[in-house]
Order: structure tokens, then sequence, then C-alpha cells
């Protein structure tokens, strides 16, 4: 009778235990697994405008769609999402009137709310309003042009068929200043017999030799004259010529220091070519370009513009956008043409597949409008491999 209890109650623990398992693997069958946690995250959350307005792009880190709503009228937000990364864009209107303070509440299903703050300046006495300044206006691009590949020739896309669309559309859009990246010295020396107006400064880059490419800035010398210039090499020692992190050559920013020759004023003109394939060389190139600008240009109006390869949510460009305002998002009159600019290298017909060509500009500095040019000749084919961006755009020339 003992044997046959001691039996029975070991089956019944048996079941129980059997029970409790298949509970718990039906359980976690229909939990499934565990969602990653939803998060935002800022750098900062305090920003100051000046009073005369204008475009702030905050980056912003999250896994959630954002919302961003703005508490005041003269102050609007605008988020574009892009995978775990977001931006919001402020457009801030000119203040007229005293000091003033605006909240915009970042807010995203399963998150915790963050609040930014944004203060407005008011114009100092004697300050002129927008429409009391005076300003430089002027246009300025950038166009990678593609270097002198022997495939083109074999395509039917040789330089020496593209030279002559390339250069129509340059003085067709009329360019004030134009940085180039890619021209070797007889891609140079032909454009320069074709811009008469034009003259050009430049250093060379990459290939296994160093110097197979250019970046070269264009500028109309009927209008400006080059004060300063210099080369950065994007790598661990800017200072000097060399080959960054896990890129294969060199790349480089030249700079200018123009000044405008009827008013005086003076600007940078910083003109990049980053690398393309190897992610860290490019990540570490946007730290470079920030720093390099701070020590050279200080508070003097800046422009860089280049082939950045590089698109706006990547770390390098957020790390550019807390210096600089990105012209497409910064324009007053909605962007035009296409939105991508870079085609597959030696491609010269189709979609772009992506925006890795900028024109991004120092605070004051006004973006009266912003283009992707498509111009095309010889039944749909582009001049390059890459579409030029430009903008008109104003600096002020009030109290120099």
């Amino acid at each position: 009778m003992k044997t046959k209890t001691i039996s029975l109650l070991r089956g019944i623990q048996c079941f129980i235990m059997l029970a409790c398992l298949l509970s718990c693997t039906s359980s976690d069958a229909v939990a499934g697994p565990k969602e990653e946690a939803k998060f935002i995250n800022v750098e900062q959350a305090a920003y100051t405008v000046a009073a005369e307005g204008g475009s702030l792009t905050i980056p912003v880190q999250t896994n959630a769609e954002v919302k961003a709503i703005s508490q005041e009228g003269w102050c609007e937000a605008e988020v574009a999402q892009n995978g775990s990364n977001a931006e919001v864009t402020l457009t801030v209107k000119e203040n007229k009137g005293e000091e003033r303070v605006s909240g915009i509440l970042l807010t995203a299903e399963g998150c915790d709310n963050i609040e930014l703050t944004v203060t407005q300046k008011a114009y100092d006495e004697g300050q002129a309003s927008d429409e009391e300044k005076t300003w430089l206006e002027f246009r300025v691009a950038t166009y990678n042009i593609r270097y002198k590949a022997a495939e083109d020739e074999q395509s039917g896309n040789g330089w020496d068929v593209r030279k002559e669309p390339l250069a129509k559309l340059i003085t067709s859009h009329d360019f004030d200043i134009v940085g180039t990246q890619e021209g070797n010295d007889q891609q140079l020396a032909d454009l320069q017999q074709m811009l008469p107006e034009y003259a050009y400064v430049g250093h060379p880059y990459g290939g296994s030799s160093g110097n197979s490419h250019n970046c070269a800035t264009f500028y109309k010398t009927a209008l400006f004259e080059v004060v300063d210039e210099g080369v950065f090499w994007y790598s661990e020692t800017p200072d000097v010529p060399s080959i960054g992190w896990d890129a294969t050559d060199r790349r480089i920013c030249y700079w200018v220091r123009f000044r405008e020759k009827k008013s005086g004023k003076e600007f940078y003109f910083f003109n990049s070519h980053f690398y393309w394939r190897y992610k860290t060389a490019k990540e570490n190139s946007g730290t470079v370009m920030v720093n390099k600008i701070k020590e050279i240009a200080g508070d003097v109006p800046t422009i860089s513009v280049g082939d950045l390869n590089s698109t706006e949510s990547t770390p390098q460009m957020l790390k550019i956008l807390t210096l600089l305002q990105d012209s497409y998002y910064a324009t007053e009159s909605a962007p035009a043409g296409p939105v991508n600019t870079g085609l597959p290298g030696g491609v010269f017909e189709g979609n772009p597949g992506s925006r890795i060509d900028y024109v991004l500009l120092s605070s004051g500095i006004r973006v009266r409008d912003y283009a992707v040019l498509n111009d095309t000749y010889n039944n749909g084919h582009y001049p390059s491999d890459h579409l030029p961006v430009t903008c008109r755009i104003e600096i002020e020339l009030q109290n120099d």
C-alpha cells in the first residue's frame, strides 16, 4: 500500500511539472520575442536664434516615429525621418519685437516626451531689420564632373563628348562660384578655355599617384578676387599630405577666402570630396571638416560644398549639421529638380540614387533658392555621373 501511494504521488508531481512546462512554453510562443525599447535622444535641448530668423536643423537619435509640435507660430517644426535617425528642421521667422521663447515638443509612441526650447533674440538698439539691411547676392554650386575614364570612352560618354554640355550647363545657369571635384589637369584646362569669364584655384588628390583628381573652384573674375587659399587632408594628420583611416587614397578640402570686388565683403568657400567606400574614413571626415572650418574661418561667413559620399542621416552629416545649415532645408523657396544627386560611377542616364552632394552654409547666410539640375544632351545623357546642386544666396553687408 505504501509503495502504491509513493508511486501515485510521483505521478502527480510529474503531471504538475509537465503542465507547468507546457504552460511556460505556450506563453512564450504567444508572447514572442521582446520588442526593443523605444527612445528619443537629442544632444542639446536649448537653442538660440538671431532676430533675423532663419533655419535650424537638429539631429535626433531615435528608433520611433517622431512628431514635433511647436507652441508658437513663428517657429515651425518639420521632421525628416530616416531609419534610426531623424532631423527636426526649425524655420524661425524674423523677430521685430522683444525677445521671445517657443517650446518644441518631440513625441513618439512608447517614449518619454522631450521638450526643446528655442529663444529668439530681439534686434539690438539701432540694429537693422532684414528689410533695412543690404545684402550681397550671388549663385554658388557644387559639381562632381567625373574624371576622364577610359571606360567612358568605350560607352560613348568620354570627356571629349561631355565637356561642352558640361561647360554650357555652368554658363546657362550662371554660376558665380562653383566647386568641382574629380577633374584632372587636362579637364580643368579644357574648362578654363570654354569658360573665359572664370578663373580657378585648386589642389590635386586621389588615385594611386595622389594627384589623379582635383578639387578646383571656378569663380567669375569680374566679381571676386582670391585673398587667401589652402588645403587640408581628411585624415588623422590633416595638415600634411596623408591617407586617412581605412581609405585607400588621399581626400581633401581646398578652401578659398574670397573678396567681392564691389563691396569688399569677404567670405570663405570650402570645396571637399570625401572618401567613398569605407565607413571609418567617411565618419571621421565630418569631424575634421567641422574642426578645420572653425579653425580657418572663425566667424567669417562660410560656404562649404562638395561630394561628401554621405546621406543626410549618417553620423558625419549629423556632425556637420551642428555647425552648418543644409541649403536643401534652408531655402526660402521650394527645392527644384530631383532630390537625389549621385548616380553609380560611370552611369550618365536614369534616376540618381542618393543625395550625397551638398551646399552647406554658416548661420546668417540666406538661401533664396535651391535646385538640383538635370540638364541632358544626346538623348537623355547627363554631362556627369553626378547632378550639380546650386543655390542663390545672400550674405549681409550691413555694419561691415
